[in-house]
């Protein structure tokens, strides 16, 4: 429905073997899916860097 609000959680920024979430999309793969929102955890919360990491899903989300 052209309306609905959608809301994509497990978003990574690459796929990674082991993960304990079978069902990954980037942060462009949403995008392009249609997504409203996005639901990003661990990939900021465990990185070094948490702000490089939002910076570089902004960038995908841009599309550049």
């Amino acid at each position: 429905h052209p309306s609905l609000f959608t809301v994509v959680p497990g978003i990574r920024l690459e796929r990674i073997e082991g993960d304990d979430q079978s069902r990954t999309m980037t942060p462009r793969q949403a995008r392009d899916a249609g997504a409203s929102a996005i639901v990003v955890g661990r990939p900021v919360t465990r990185a070094g860097s948490p702000r490089t990491v939002a910076e570089d899903i902004l960038r995908q989300i841009q599309g550049s």
